[in-house]
């Protein structure tokens, strides 16, 4: 089972090199407060890597992406994940399709009209921590563990 991996932009395009704004392109974070979703593999690491300082990640658990799809999940052409869109993913709720994507199905949904981002509003209350410092010094930005739910959850 591969670790799944979300992928938030805490920062805006402002000052941002061309270079890290097409790899932040390639992870689809096209705009702040969009989320991805990717599996963990060493490309994805390198990229993650190379965009520190503009995102916050971690590994998300099911109980959170299940949320995440309920409230946010979308297909191809901007139709809500409701019950129809459901069937066609050959899915009965919002917790089996987490379920399957944990279960490492995420890029045969995606073929199959599932989109991997999601467009989240800042959290409230605003971050825990200033945008420029890593989350390891007390900051927001960089890898922040099993704890990117709570992050996730306060941007639902």
């Amino acid at each position: 089972m591969a670790t799944l991996l979300g992928i938030i932009r805490i920062r805006g395009k402002v000052n941002v090199a061309k270079e890290d704004e097409e790899t932040l392109s390639r992870l689809c974070l096209n705009k702040r407060n969009n989320l991805a979703l990717f599996y963990d593999t060493p490309d994805i690491r390198g990229m993650l890597k190379k965009v520190e300082k503009y995102i916050a990640w971690g590994e998300v658990d099911s109980a959170t992406l299940a949320m995440l799809l309920e409230k946010r999940g979308k297909m191809k052409g901007g139709v809500k994940l409701n019950v129809e869109s459901l069937r066609k993913l050959d899915c009965q709720s919002h917790i089996e399709l987490a379920e399957a994507i944990m279960q490492g199905r995420l890029n045969e949904y995606i073929r199959r009209g599932l989109v991997r981002s999601f467009n989240m509003t800042p959290p409230s209350k605003g971050f825990d921590g200033e945008l420029r410092k890593p989350f390891s010094s007390g900051g927001v930005f960089g890898y922040h563990g099993k704890s990117i739910s709570k992050l996730i959850m306060r941007m639902v």
